[in-house]
């Protein structure tokens, strides 16, 4: 994405522009990188979310392995 963008900018500077085309040419790296930020954010957000669940199903597995142990123990008194 931002390899385009620079591709982009070096052609404009090799055939001179305007500063109309150097406007919308700024404009558009400025929403490339705010995408690429709110990509960040929304990467972010479920990396903890998925950590968080992680955590949660670690803790239920715990739970069912004593559980487990438990009953092998009485099953063999």
């Amino acid at each position: 994405m931002l390899k385009t963008v620079a591709h982009g900018m070096m052609a404009l500077k090799d055939r001179g522009v305007t500063s109309m085309e150097a406007q919308l040419l700024r404009e558009s790296f400025e929403e490339k990188l705010n995408d690429i930020a709110k990509n960040k954010e929304i990467f972010d957000q479920t990396q903890g979310q998925m950590a968080e669940k992680i955590n949660e199903l670690q803790v239920e597995l715990t739970k069912m392995q004593k559980e487990i142990r438990e009953q092998i123990l009485l099953i063999k008194l």
